[in-house]
């Protein structure tokens, strides 16, 4: 087997799906992405979110492409993660 099998964990939370906005498009921001998840900033159980991980919904897997925090204050508040589908859930 491999030496350092990935582990997977899996964190619920809760997330609003929209798009970039005009100012983002127009400075290069989530270029070519399905749409825009917004997740709060303890998503990921804790952890800072990579686009390693995935999102999972609407029956499908979703990979994220891009991660932009929203941070007021010096605080991330939420994560932007721009993702892209990778198809159907098996």
């Amino acid at each position: 087997g491999l030496p350092y099998a990935p582990t997977e964990t899996v964190t619920d939370f809760y997330g609003v799906k929209t798009q970039p906005t005009k100012e983002e498009v127009q400075s290069g921001a989530f270029q070519g992405v399905s749409m825009v998840v917004l997740a709060p900033a303890d998503a990921a159980g804790g952890e800072e979110p990579t686009i390693a991980d995935k999102l999972r919904f609407g029956g499908h897997e979703w990979d994220i492409t891009e991660i932009r925090p929203v941070a007021p204050a010096e605080t991330v508040m939420l994560y932007k993660f721009g993702v892209k589908d990778a198809g159907a859930v098996a």
